[in-house]
């Protein structure tokens, strides 16, 4: 291996031309460049993923899948199945330690630097905790998703929550998607979660993602908000095209919302297929109860959770 971008090191500081395809061909290195027709690929695809944490853990077992644009997919399995590692290595928050992951024709595995800053802003992700800065405005909140892709100047005018005209009005337009109009100048810590949460995906649409990563958005949420919170996602998926990848411990919820269920036990995949397929039989075995699963390398391993009650078949 040569170098923090593996054999092709050297052209990792060429930045792509005009042959590249899709938005890598303007920020990721040349060498990530895969060279199929972009239509022909599926937008997000993950080929034997593997990942191996130091003392030894196998988070992931060679998963694969694809995700093509318009597909809402659901990621179920008990804590410790790997739900949120699989998430954070497509956006390049984890290394995998095996197999590749190539975002809209883009080779991301090995992406350092600024390549890899780039497949964040690509990847908009949202979080169980909102992640949110409770003492700025909502709209500020919002424009935190511009600065990621902005020019040097912009992001040095907003350390003084200066903004250009057009980042403002675009913020106000992903606070109206929501739902939030109203709440603009409000703190953030003014917001109930579920509005906080909406918050959030406001400013993840600010970023423009190829695809958004959602990591179980709705564990802290009532009911009520929870439904809005996934019927929101559904509807961004359907009118853009931007598929979503949601992990999720609510079976009942990945059957409502989601066109795909992909289930995960102890780091490998255990079921993918359409949500009116989870029966019986399958949930068992997505929910099996192994020593792999119970020592699987998620970050709340420790939990030990069942087949929710009342979900199955």
């Amino acid at each position: 291996m040569g170098g923090a971008f593996g054999e092709n090191g050297r052209d990792a500081e060429r930045w792509a031309d005009e042959d590249g395809c899709g938005w890598c061909r303007r920020r990721l290195p040349a060498w990530c460049r895969v060279t199929q027709p972009r239509e022909s690929q599926p937008l997000l695809r993950v080929s034997s993923l593997g990942v191996r944490y130091g003392n030894g853990v196998r988070a992931l077992r060679d998963v694969s899948l694809d995700v093509r644009r318009g597909e809402c997919v659901a990621v179920i399995g008990p804590s410790g199945s790997g739900k949120s590692t699989l998430l954070r290595c497509v956006n390049r928050l984890i290394r995998p330690t095996e197999g590749e992951v190539v975002l809209d024709g883009a080779r991301i595995t090995h992406a350092s630097g600024r390549a890899r800053r780039t497949v964040r802003r690509r990847g908009g992700m949202v979080f169980q905790q909102f992640n949110l800065v409770q003492q700025l405005p909502v709209i500020d909140n919002v424009l935190l998703g511009w600065i990621g892709g902005a020019p040097a100047v912009g992001r040095c005018l907003a350390q003084f929550r200066r903004f250009p005209a057009g980042a403002r009005e675009q913020a106000e337009a992903c606070l109206a998607r929501v739902g939030l109009a109203d709440r603009a100048a409000s703190q953030a810590s003014q917001l109930s979660g579920g509005q906080q949460q909406r918050v959030a995906i406001a400013r993840v649409l600010m970023q423009d993602p190829e695809v958004i990563l959602a990591d179980e958005p709705i564990a802290s949420l009532d009911p009520a908000s929870s439904s809005r919170v996934l019927t929101l996602l559904r509807e961004i998926c359907d009118e853009r095209g931007v598929p979503v990848l949601v992990n999720l411990h609510q079976v009942d919820e990945a059957r409502r919302f989601a066109t795909r269920v992909v289930g995960l036990n102890a780091g490998r995949v255990v079921f993918d297929g359409a949500p009116g397929a989870l029966a019986t039989q399958q949930l068992e075995r997505i929910y099996a109860d192994t020593p792999a699963a119970r020592t699987a390398g998620d970050i709340d391993m420790a939990r030990t959770d069942r087949v929710p009650q009342g979900v199955v078949a």
